[in-house]
């Protein structure tokens, strides 16, 4: 039996007639042509919608999804976006605030007042041992633009490990942010390991 699931995107209201994909109202995403794709993940990008993908997703399949593609180093997740200047900015583990300060030389106390309280909230990635986040406003301070080089890579925390991925309110789904070239291949991988696992999925637009 087919599995229908409502895309997310309607909940966003992603104006499909503002970007000319009208055509796509109610189609399977999972069967519209690469053309169509590339245009809707563009259309998600300019309004700064995350696709979001349903399912269980353990650590070895986020690591399956990231290597479908790499990261080109453009940091646009390391910047304000334009779309969201709200963004309180990154959210890290205290634990990874130190190690950081460790790798770099700085103060952790120093590097500590740069940041403000976070959300603390649990992370379905399993990391039980790590708790207490803070939140590192944008830009990061790590990233140098003009060398499009990141001072801290070989032990950036977490949640830059792993995106374009980021975590939804449960573990039912997960989010990818499309607003670079290594999200979208990231979200095609996605896509077609989903479809890949059950040919049968809908997953409406």
């Amino acid at each position: 039996m087919d599995r229908q699931i409502q895309h997310p995107q309607r909940v966003f209201r992603l104006d499909l007639e503002k970007y000319g994909l009208s055509h796509l109202d109610g189609r399977n995403i999972l069967g519209i042509d690469e053309s169509d794709l590339n245009m809707f993940l563009d259309a998600l990008a300019e309004d700064d919608i995350s696709l979001q993908i349903p399912g269980v997703f353990s650590p070895d399949h986020i690591r399956e999804i990231l290597s479908r593609s790499e990261c080109r180093m453009c940091g646009a997740c390391c910047v304000p976006n334009p779309m969201n200047p709200n963004s309180p900015g990154v959210e890290l583990f205290e634990d990874e605030l130190r190690i950081i300060a460790d790798k770099t030389g700085m103060d952790y106390e120093a590097l500590l007042e740069q940041t403000t309280e976070g959300k603390n909230q649990d992370s379905i990635y399993p990391l039980n041992e790590l708790i207490g986040t803070r939140l590192l406003p944008l830009p990061c301070p790590f990233y140098i633009e003009e060398n499009k080089e990141c001072r801290i890579y070989s032990t950036r925390p977490l949640v830059c490990t792993i995106y374009p991925i980021v975590f939804g309110e449960n573990d039912e789904y997960v989010e990818i942010k499309v607003n670079c070239e290594y999200g979208k291949e990231v979200a095609k991988g996605a896509l077609k390991a989903l479809k890949e696992k059950n040919p049968d999925f809908i997953l409406k637009i």
